[in-house]
């Protein structure tokens, strides 16, 4: 026996035509890393006038996808906040994957994909940065670009110009003006001609500033490194003395620490916190809205506030098992809260995500925690055999780790 209950889903495009919005600047904590010269251009790179329609005055605000149906196809342009068009609705909707539009989209498609700027210039044809059938988002005015002939990523800045050149096997997002990379790893692919995977194998993982300036020649290899928080950064003499810390030593000697997301949260549930009693300490470890799912057919989202008493002794007894638990893991590229969904506004607001409407890991991620528990309704007996397994997910939101969802299911096994 085995009972799922169905959890959110989400969309990925988002039509927002009749929505206006002022801009919120995003913040870019060293701004002399995302300035200086730019490293000579990469080969293939091209510049042009945009294909879409595009008005050339520009406005401080943030420009929103819209879409409509042409024919079979959808077509996505962008409006600004007085719901005025700067875009025309040109553009492969399953191409464009931004939702809003800060300074640079990417463009995807099969008879040539690029970026597109603000300012209606395009650049980089050919050459857009794509993994997992995903295209890259603007980060701090930044954006990846891969030239295909040689599968390396480099970055762009908001006007298209060539920061950093394309010569990295892998390359983080821009996070806090800093970026990871793995340089002269080797590229290998396995399968057929028709149907390769490909990897890099070797190499050295990096970090440096926006403009290239190395920081740190030996740092935690990618994807692991998505586990720091690059916001955390402090630059010492020593390394730091704090458990929840990493440090690591850069080419002038000091060491650059960064806060590790599970370190920190595990430090955070051994601190006593969802070891309590009453109401209002229930409500302060919850975040303003949360989704709940249990095995008797609820499924919602509710107010903190809507909690009562009658709730209090079971969410206490499984945030008391969560904070003894030592497995703490990211939550799957496949979980609905890693998209923002539209339906999802009064759940999980828009600023956790970028302008793609993806979850912002590096920034707010999401944790989670499963526990499995007997059920004590049952004999002896049957608890070996039938428990419910408890899912307990947080967020690093602006006011610290908050649960976001708790999600419970019957496993049995005869």
């Amino acid at each position: 026996l085995l009972m799922v209950l169905n959890i959110l889903s989400g969309t990925g495009q988002v039509q927002v035509a009749r929505e206006t919005t002022q801009k919120t600047a995003p913040k870019i904590a060293r701004k002399a890393n995302v300035q200086g010269d730019a490293p000579s251009g990469v080969p293939g790179s091209e510049t042009g006038t945009a294909g879409a329609n595009l008005a050339t005055d520009t406005e401080a605000d943030v420009w929103r996808a819209f879409m409509v149906k042409k024919g079979d196809e959808d077509r996505t342009g962008f409006i600004d906040a007085s719901g005025r068009v700067r875009v025309e609705a040109t553009l492969p909707s399953e191409g464009v994957d931004a939702q809003l539009f800060d300074d640079i989209v990417a463009v995807f498609q099969l008879e040539g994909s690029y970026y597109l700027t603000k300012t209606g210039k395009t650049v980089a044809r050919g050459e857009v940065w794509l993994e997992d059938f995903q295209v890259d988002c603007e980060s701090e005015g930044f954006i990846r670009f891969m030239p295909q002939n040689t599968q390396l990523t480099g970055l762009l800045d908001k006007n298209g110009e060539v920061a950093i050149a394309a010569k990295y096997g892998q390359l983080s997002r821009v996070s806090n003006g800093l970026v990871v990379a793995l340089r002269g790893a080797q590229r290998e692919c396995v399968g057929s001609k028709d149907d390769p995977h490909c990897g890099w194998r070797g190499g050295q993982t990096v970090l440096f500033d926006t403009r290239g300036k190395g920081l740190v020649e030996d740092f935690r290899k990618l994807p692991d490194a998505a586990n720091l928080d690059f916001n955390s950064l402090r630059v010492t003499s020593q390394p730091l003395d704090d458990p929840t810390r990493e440090s690591f030593r850069g080419v002038d000697g000091r060491y650059y620490s960064f806060v590790d997301f599970r370190k920190d949260i595990h430090a955070w549930l051994n601190s006593g916190v969802l070891v309590g009693h009453g109401l209002e300490a229930l409500r302060s470890v919850l975040f303003d809205r949360l989704h709940v799912e249990d095995i008797y057919g609820k499924d919602a989202v509710i107010s903190r506030n809507d909690l009562t008493a009658a709730d209090e002794k079971l969410w206490w007894s499984v945030l008391a098992e969560a904070a003894r638990s030592k497995e703490i893991r990211f939550i799957s590229d496949a979980d609905p809260l890693i998209q923002y969904d539209e339906a999802n506004t009064a759940f999980l607001p828009r600023q956790y995500y970028d302008n793609c409407g993806r979850l912002r890991q590096g920034h707010s991620p999401i944790l989670e925690v499963v526990l499995d528990m007997p059920t004590r309704l049952l004999t002896q007996a049957a608890q070996d055999r039938v428990s419910y397994r408890w899912r307990v997910s947080f967020l690093k939101s602006d006011a610290g780790y908050r649960i976001v969802r708790l999600n419970q299911t019957m496993w049995a096994s005869w």
